[in-house]
Order: structure tokens, then C-alpha cells, then sequence
């Protein structure tokens, strides 16, 4: 059976436990009974300083099991940065399809409104044969020209290009 000395005795208390009694000396308790001189040096250690700290909370309400708990292990997060998953319904499957985007918000925001492939729907936009130019909108075809010359840009029309190069 363990003994539970006072914490802060007195020179001179005494102390008995079941048919025992203790005197304190100033450093150890010194046992009284039946002529026995035993002693018991007190020694205060940093777990014991910690439990005199130790708080003790409800937790019935925990559903986690001991497996569910250990995942957490070695997690730094805040609560505050944990709070941010809250509501999220995404499975690991689907958020495992951003690993490794570097696209910014920005450049994601560009295809709000997209509802199949970008590529496909540009395609049914502008169609072009032969520097003639289809629009999507009214379905006639608008020429457009591409020069390369040396020459500075003369005559031409709206939405021609001209590209000049040094010889």
C-alpha cells in the first residue's frame, strides 16, 4: 500500500498510516513505529510538479475510437486552421485531384462557367479556312490577312495583321 505523505510538513509533524507513524525531520520522514528507524528520503520530481497542474475535463461525449485519435499524432494545425475543413464534403479522392495544381484562385476563376471541354467550346466559336474567318455569332465569314513585308503597313482592313521584320 502506498503511502501519501503531506506535501508541505513542518519540522516536527508527525504523520501516521495505518499502524505505522512518520516524524518529519526537515528533509525526510522518519519512521516512529516499533522502534524502527527507517527513513524515506521526499523527493519532488518534474511529473510531479505537472500533475499538480493536470486538469481534468469531461470528454463522454467523444465518439473517436483510440485508432481515429492516433491519426491525429504529430498534427500542428491550430483550431482555427482545422475550423476551415468544417462543412467540407469532399471525399479524399476528390481533393487527391488538386495534388499538385499551381494554378492560382485567379486562374481557376477563369473557367467559372465552363461546362465541357474549353478547347471544344472555343472550337465552335471561330472557325478559319484560308484566312477566312467564320464568326459563331452572325455565321459569315469575315477575310482577315496576315502580311509579312519589310515594307511599313499600307491599305488593309480592320482585324489584318501586319508583321514587319528587318532584312
Amino acid at each position: 500500500m502506498a503511502i501519501n505523505f503531506p506535501d508541505a510538513p513542518t519540522t516536527g509533524d508527525e504523520f501516521t498510516s495505518g499502524y505505522r507513524t512518520w516524524k518529519w525531520d526537515g528533509t525526510t520522514w522518519e519512521s516512529l513505529a516499533g522502534g524502527l528507524s527507517a527513513t524515506l528520503p521526499v523527493v519532488l520530481t518534474d511529473l510531479d510538479i505537472s500533475l499538480a497542474n493536470l486538469q481534468v475535463i469531461d470528454i463522454t461525449d467523444l465518439t473517436a475510437t483510440a485508432a481515429e485519435l492516433n491519426i491525429l499524432d504529430g498534427v500542428t494545425a491550430t483550431s482555427a486552421e482545422l475550423n476551415i475543413l468544417d462543412g467540407v464534403t469532399a471525399t479524399s479522392a476528390e481533393l487527391n485531384i488538386l495534388d499538385g495544381v499551381t494554378a492560382t484562385s485567379a486562374e481557376l476563376n477563369y473557367v467559372e462557367g465552363v461546362t465541357s471541354g474549353i478547347q471544344s467550346q472555343l472550337d465552335l466559336r471561330v472557325l478559319e479556312t484560308n484566312g477566312a474567318v467564320t464568326t459563331a455569332a452572325t455565321g459569315s465569314n469575315v477575310v482577315r490577312n496576315i502580311t509579312l513585308s519589310t515594307a511599313a503597313p499600307t491599305g488593309g482592313s480592320d482585324g489584318d495583321v501586319w508583321l514587319v521584320y528587318e532584312a
